[in-house]
C-alpha cells in the first residue's frame, strides 16, 4: 500500500511540474496564458509583437493557448521577467542575451541558462547622429571631439545606454567626458532640433520616426556617423554580436547617401520552462503565415524562411530545433570576430 501511495504521489508531482513548465499562468478551464515582454509602447518591438500575438491567438486558441503582449523598458527588464516567471517569451538584443548566458558585462556573476532562442527578428541598427558642423572624418571617432558637449545615449539603465557605453569604450571614446542627458528617442530628437544637445544615439530598426523627423526638418544640419571595418572588429572583440549594415540612400527622407553603420540581432527568446510542444507550435504558426506577417510592417519582413541560418548568441529551445530540423534547416556557427545576424 505504501508503495502505491508513493507512486501516486510521485506521479502527481510529475504532472504538477509538467503543468508548471507549460506556463506559469493557468486560467480557468486549463487555458494557458503566455506573456510576451517587448519594449517601449509604440516602438518596433512592442508593435511588431502585437501582430505576432494576434496571429498566435487566432491560430492556437483551439489548443487552449493565449498570448499577451506587455510593454517594458527593453532587454534588461525582459530578462528579469523571464527569470522570475512573469513572462514566458521576450524580445532581447543579441548583446544582452550573450552577456546573460555567459555571465559577463552587465550580468557578471549572474550567468543564466534559462534563456533560449526561438527565432531571429529584425536587426537593431546603430544610429549615431550629430550636428553637421562637428563632422571631421564622418566616422564614429568624431565623437572624441565631443568632450564637453552634450550627447544623448539614453537614460541610465536603458539598453541604449549600456549598448552605447560598450561601443564607445571599445573605441577609446570616453563618454564620461560628455554631458549625457536623461532623454529618450523623441526627447533627444526634439532637443537636437532645438539646439539643446549636439548629438544622439538612437539604435533601432529603420525607419525610426524621431530620426526621420530630423531628416525632414533639418536635413543639411545633421549627419549620421559611420563605422569602419577596423572599428567594427574592435567593438566585436569582447562582445561579438555586431555586423556591417548599410542604411541605403533614401531610406530616410532627404538622406542623400548610403550610411555604413553596424547592427546587432534581436531575438525572440523563451524561458526554458516552456514545453517543446508550445514552442514548436509557435514556430509552425509563424513560419506558415509569413506572408501575412510581412504585410503588417517592414520589421516583420526580416523574419524569413531560410534553409541556412547562423546560430544566435544563445542556444535554441528544443522545440525550435525540432521545427528547424523537421524542415531541413541547417546551421552555421557564428564567426568569432564578426557576428552576422539572420537575414
Amino acid at each position: 500500500m505504501f508503495k502505491k501511495i508513493v507512486t501516486v504521489f510521485l506521479s502527481l508531482l510529475f504532472i504538477q511540474a509538467t503543468c508548471f513548465a507549460e506556463s506559469n499562468s493557468l486560467e480557468k478551464g486549463g487555458k494557458q496564458e503566455f506573456v510576451i515582454a517587448t519594449g517601449f509602447e509604440g516602438g518596433t518591438w512592442h508593435t511588431s509583437c502585437k501582430y505576432i500575438a494576434e496571429l498566435l491567438n487566432e491560430k492556437l486558441a483551439s489548443k487552449g493557448y493565449s498570448f499577451k503582449v506587455i510593454p517594458t523598458l527593453g532587454s534588461l527588464e525582459n530578462i528579469e521577467l523571464l527569470q522570475s516567471g512573469k513572462a514566458q517569451f521576450a524580445t532581447i538584443q543579441g548583446l544582452f542575451s550573450l552577456m546573460a548566458s555567459e555571465g559577463i558585462g552587465a550580468y557578471k556573476g549572474k550567468k543564466t541558462d534559462k534563456l533560449k532562442a526561438v527565432f531571429h527578428l529584425w536587426p537593431t541598427v546603430e544610429n549615431y547622429t550629430i550636428k553637421s558642423k562637428y563632422i571631421k572624418t564622418g566616422n564614429i571617432l568624431d565623437l572624441k571631439g565631443f568632450y564637453g558637449k552634450s550627447f544623448s545615449l539614453g537614460p541610465d539603465g536603458a539598453d541604449t545606454r549600456i549598448e552605447g557605453n560598450i561601443i564607445l569604450s571599445s573605441l577609446g571614446i570616453d563618454y564620461e567626458k560628455m554631458t549625457i542627458p536623461q532623454l529618450g528617442y523623441m526627447e533627444s530628437s526634439k532637443a537636437l532640433l532645438g539646439g539643446e544637445i549636439d548629438g544622439m544615439s538612437t539604435p533601432s530598426y529603420p525607419v525610426l520616426y524621431p530620426l526621420e523627423a530630423l531628416f525632414i526638418k533639418v536635413p543639411t544640419k545633421i549627419s549620421m556617423l559611420e563605422f569602419r571595418e577596423d572599428q567594427l572588429k574592435a567593438i566585436n572583440e569582447k562582445y561579438p554580436v555586431w555586423s556591417p549594415f548599410v542604411i541605403k540612400k533614401g531610406m530616410y527622407t532627404n538622406q542623400n547617401r548610403d550610411v555604413h553603420t553596424i547592427a546587432q540581432p534581436n531575438i525572440l527568446t523563451v524561458s526554458n520552462d516552456v514545453s517543446e510542444k508550445v514552442v514548436y507550435d509557435v514556430m509552425k504558426v509563424v513560419y506558415e503565415n509569413l506572408p501575412l506577417l510581412h504585410s503588417k510592417n517592414d520589421a516583420l519582413k526580416e523574419i524569413k524562411n531560410k534553409k541556412m541560418i547562423e546560430l544566435p548568441p544563445i542556444n535554441f529551445h528544443k522545440g525550435a530545433m525540432e521545427y528547424y530540423k523537421e524542415n531541413g534547416v541547417k546551421f552555421r556557427m557564428r564567426d568569432a570576430a564578426i557576428y552576422k545576424f539572420f537575414g
